[in-house]
């Protein structure tokens, strides 16, 4: 029996992939690579694998995580070539370790999500004006947005969830932001809520249709990795 780690990407060939249909294209790839999977018991059994995070329809990414249980061991580096092989153009798995015994779940492990974000601008702007849409945004106890719940319209409480927001460049039509924001399973901030916000409390003239949205990374409380080794979180 094995229990694997796997840090992969999402490209933009695959941007459009909802979660659920991300974690089927990869219990296909793993049986099309024949990989010795691990299965739940119960009437319907399924794939031992685990993500860290949710990744939004759109939204593109560097950094996502997956465990994996095997009933056989192999090595990190078959498990990675052979699923590369087996998944479609734009998945790709960066690195893969072998965990010395199954622990905590990844979900509940995750506390901060960092992005990259591009949004049109509907009309010019410098970009010290926009970081001081970012700072008084910033200096406000409360920061609330309406979002859609099961039971129509709720109100949703963000700002203890924003550790991080910066305008990093800016020219007649886009505006770019880095983002790190709380994350997992006690309370996940969405990148869009923040923009919407901007929007909403600093009248920032934006449009949320045409964001693109890049995430960097997932961490521990604190940027603890997830998986030891370089990471790129807030690099070009």
């Amino acid at each position: 029996m094995g229990i694997y780690r796997l840090e992969f990407s999402k490209g933009p060939e695959v941007r459009y992939l909802s979660h659920l249909e991300m974690m089927r294209t990869f219990q296909r790839a793993l049986r099309r690579a024949e990989l010795p999977l691990a299965f739940s018991e119960g009437f319907n059994p399924h794939p031992k694998m685990s993500f860290a995070s949710a990744l939004a329809v759109g939204v593109t990414s560097e950094n996502e995580y997956m465990d994996l249980e095997l009933k056989e061991n192999l090595e990190p580096e078959e498990i990675m070539e052979r699923l590369n092989q087996s998944l479609p153009s734009g998945l790709k798995v960066k690195r893969c370790i072998m965990l010395s015994q199954k622990g905590k779940a990844l979900m509940a492990m995750v506390g901060e999500a960092h992005y990259h974000i591009k949004v049109k601008l509907l009309h010019a702007l410098s970009q010290t004006h926009i970081q001081e849409a970012i700072t008084s945004l910033l200096k406000k106890k409360s920061i609330i947005i309406e979002k859609k719940g099961k039971k129509g319209p709720e109100k949703k409480e963000i700002r203890p969830g924003i550790i991080k927001l910066e305008c990093v460049g800016v020219d007649e039509e886009w505006v770019k932001f880095t983002l790190a924001v709380q994350a997992g399973s006690e309370k996940n901030i969405r990148p869009e809520e923040v923009m919407k916000a901007l929007q909403i409390y600093e009248k920032l003239p934006i449009d949320l249709e045409l964001a693109i949205i890049h995430r960097k990374g997932l961490f521990k409380k604190g940027q603890e990795q997830l998986m030891p080794g370089p990471h790129p979180a807030f690099k070009e």
